[in-house]
Protein backbone atom coordinates (compact mmCIF):
# COMPACT_ATOMS: atom_id res chain seq x y z
CA UNK A 1 0.00 0.00 0.00
CA UNK A 2 1.17 3.46 -0.46
CA UNK A 3 3.46 2.30 -3.35
CA UNK A 4 2.88 6.18 -4.93
CA UNK A 5 4.69 7.85 -1.65
CA UNK A 6 8.06 7.69 -0.14
CA UNK A 7 8.44 8.26 3.84
CA UNK A 8 11.32 9.85 5.23
CA UNK A 9 11.88 10.36 8.82
CA UNK A 10 14.91 13.30 9.35
CA UNK A 11 15.04 12.29 12.90
CA UNK A 12 15.06 8.41 12.43
CA UNK A 13 17.34 8.18 8.91
CA UNK A 14 17.87 4.76 9.60
CA UNK A 15 13.91 3.23 9.40
CA UNK A 16 13.42 2.84 5.69
CA UNK A 17 10.23 4.26 3.45
CA UNK A 18 8.75 0.70 3.43
CA UNK A 19 8.97 0.43 7.43
CA UNK A 20 7.37 3.54 7.69
CA UNK A 21 4.83 3.30 5.29
CA UNK A 22 4.21 -0.46 6.57
CA UNK A 23 3.47 0.90 10.06
CA UNK A 24 1.11 3.74 8.35
CA UNK A 25 -0.92 1.29 6.48
CA UNK A 26 -1.51 -0.94 9.38
CA UNK A 27 -2.57 1.77 11.97
CA UNK A 28 -4.89 3.29 9.32
CA UNK A 29 -6.45 0.04 8.03
CA UNK A 30 -7.28 -0.96 11.97
CA UNK A 31 -9.70 1.86 12.45
CA UNK A 32 -12.43 4.09 10.35
CA UNK A 33 -12.62 6.96 12.18
CA UNK A 34 -10.81 10.22 12.73
CA UNK A 35 -10.42 13.44 14.72
CA UNK A 36 -10.07 16.08 11.98
CA UNK A 37 -8.95 19.73 13.48
CA UNK A 38 -9.16 22.97 11.54
CA UNK A 39 -9.25 26.79 12.37
CA UNK A 40 -12.36 29.08 11.99
CA UNK A 41 -12.69 31.98 10.70
CA UNK A 42 -11.95 33.83 13.99
CA UNK A 43 -8.95 31.53 14.18
CA UNK A 44 -9.75 29.30 16.85
CA UNK A 45 -9.75 25.36 17.22
CA UNK A 46 -12.39 23.36 16.18
CA UNK A 47 -12.76 19.64 16.09
CA UNK A 48 -14.72 16.93 14.35
CA UNK A 49 -15.17 13.40 14.02
CA UNK A 50 -15.26 11.68 10.71
CA UNK A 51 -14.80 8.38 8.69
CA UNK A 52 -12.60 7.96 6.45
CA UNK A 53 -10.88 5.98 3.46
CA UNK A 54 -7.26 6.35 2.12
CA UNK A 55 -5.45 6.55 -1.21
CA UNK A 56 -2.79 5.15 -2.78
CA UNK A 57 -1.00 8.36 -2.30
CA UNK A 58 -1.67 8.55 1.28
CA UNK A 59 -4.67 10.95 1.25
CA UNK A 60 -7.49 10.91 3.15
CA UNK A 61 -10.84 10.97 1.80
CA UNK A 62 -14.06 12.28 4.10
CA UNK A 63 -17.49 12.42 3.70
CA UNK A 64 -19.06 15.33 4.79
CA UNK A 65 -22.20 18.00 3.82
CA UNK A 66 -20.64 21.07 3.04
CA UNK A 67 -22.46 23.35 4.73
CA UNK A 68 -21.07 21.75 8.22
CA UNK A 69 -18.72 24.02 10.66
CA UNK A 70 -15.49 22.17 9.67
CA UNK A 71 -16.21 22.14 6.04
CA UNK A 72 -16.97 26.12 5.70
CA UNK A 73 -13.61 26.43 8.17
CA UNK A 74 -11.56 24.46 5.61
CA UNK A 75 -13.35 26.86 2.60
CA UNK A 76 -11.72 29.98 4.94
CA UNK A 77 -8.47 28.02 5.82
CA UNK A 78 -7.46 24.48 4.49
CA UNK A 79 -4.81 23.22 7.17
CA UNK A 80 -5.87 20.61 8.69
CA UNK A 81 -4.56 18.09 11.56
CA UNK A 82 -5.74 14.91 12.45
CA UNK A 83 -5.39 12.04 15.06
CA UNK A 84 -6.23 8.49 14.20
CA UNK A 85 -6.06 5.69 17.08
CA UNK A 86 -7.95 2.50 18.97
CA UNK A 87 -9.66 4.44 21.72
CA UNK A 88 -9.53 0.72 23.10
CA UNK A 89 -5.67 0.88 23.84
CA UNK A 90 -5.15 0.48 27.36
CA UNK A 91 -2.19 3.20 28.70
CA UNK A 92 0.81 1.40 28.78
CA UNK A 93 0.85 -1.02 26.60
CA UNK A 94 1.86 -1.32 23.03
CA UNK A 95 0.60 2.18 22.42
CA UNK A 96 -0.03 3.56 18.53
CA UNK A 97 -1.27 6.16 16.75
CA UNK A 98 -1.15 8.73 14.27
CA UNK A 99 -0.95 12.66 13.56
CA UNK A 100 -1.59 13.39 10.25
CA UNK A 101 -0.83 16.85 8.86
CA UNK A 102 -1.14 18.28 5.44
CA UNK A 103 -4.05 20.34 3.75
CA UNK A 104 -7.62 19.60 2.74
CA UNK A 105 -10.52 20.81 -0.46
CA UNK A 106 -13.80 19.65 -1.28
CA UNK A 107 -13.26 17.13 -4.06
CA UNK A 108 -13.89 18.32 -7.62
CA UNK A 109 -16.37 16.85 -10.16
CA UNK A 110 -12.90 15.53 -11.94
CA UNK A 111 -11.90 13.79 -8.30
CA UNK A 112 -15.10 12.30 -7.19
CA UNK A 113 -15.22 9.47 -8.83
CA UNK A 114 -12.01 7.86 -7.31
CA UNK A 115 -13.26 9.66 -4.52
CA UNK A 116 -16.26 7.80 -4.84
CA UNK A 117 -14.69 4.21 -5.30
CA UNK A 118 -11.58 4.74 -2.64
CA UNK A 119 -14.59 5.56 -0.30
CA UNK A 120 -16.95 2.88 -1.57
CA UNK A 121 -14.19 -0.05 -0.82
CA UNK A 122 -14.21 0.71 2.64
CA UNK A 123 -17.69 1.26 3.25
CA UNK A 124 -19.65 -0.58 0.65
CA UNK A 125 -22.84 0.50 2.01
CA UNK A 126 -22.61 3.81 0.22
CA UNK A 127 -21.69 2.29 -3.40
CA UNK A 128 -25.23 0.14 -2.76
CA UNK A 129 -26.90 3.37 -2.40
CA UNK A 130 -24.97 5.11 -4.91
CA UNK A 131 -23.19 3.44 -7.31
CA UNK A 132 -21.99 5.80 -9.65
CA UNK A 133 -21.17 9.53 -9.07
CA UNK A 134 -24.86 10.42 -10.84
CA UNK A 135 -26.47 8.62 -8.53
CA UNK A 136 -24.06 9.83 -5.85
CA UNK A 137 -24.67 13.35 -6.38
CA UNK A 138 -27.85 13.20 -7.07
CA UNK A 139 -29.12 10.99 -3.72
CA UNK A 140 -26.68 12.39 -1.23
CA UNK A 141 -26.23 15.96 0.64
CA UNK A 142 -22.45 14.45 1.69
CA UNK A 143 -19.83 15.52 -0.32
CA UNK A 144 -15.75 14.27 -0.45
CA UNK A 145 -12.80 15.66 1.16
CA UNK A 146 -9.50 15.14 -0.01
CA UNK A 147 -6.70 15.37 2.79
CA UNK A 148 -3.54 15.77 1.28
CA UNK A 149 -0.91 14.94 3.91
CA UNK A 150 2.38 16.35 4.17
CA UNK A 151 3.70 15.19 7.53
CA UNK A 152 3.12 12.35 9.26
CA UNK A 153 3.65 11.77 13.05
CA UNK A 154 3.66 8.05 14.03
CA UNK A 155 3.04 6.82 17.10
CA UNK A 156 4.20 2.81 16.63
CA UNK A 157 5.35 1.26 20.08
CA UNK A 158 5.62 -2.59 18.74
CA UNK A 159 7.27 -1.24 15.52
CA UNK A 160 9.76 1.69 16.90
CA UNK A 161 9.98 1.00 20.46
CA UNK A 162 8.63 2.14 23.56
CA UNK A 163 8.07 5.90 24.04
CA UNK A 164 9.41 6.66 20.10
CA UNK A 165 7.57 8.89 17.73
CA UNK A 166 8.83 8.85 14.20
CA UNK A 167 8.69 12.22 12.63
CA UNK A 168 8.20 11.15 8.21
CA UNK A 169 7.64 13.64 5.41
CA UNK A 170 5.67 12.56 2.68
CA UNK A 171 6.99 12.84 -0.65
CA UNK A 172 4.55 11.90 -3.81
CA UNK A 173 6.03 9.88 -7.05
CA UNK A 174 3.37 10.90 -8.96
Amino acid sequence: MFDDVKLTSPDHPEIDSERLRNSVANLLGRTMLCTMATVTPDNLPYANTCFFAVTNDLSLVVLTPPTTKHSTNLSHRPDVSVTVFDSSQVSGNDLQGLQLFGICHQASLVETPDCLLTYGRRFASLTTAAPDVTTFMRVFQSRFFKLQIDTIKIFDEPVFGKETWVNAQVTRLR
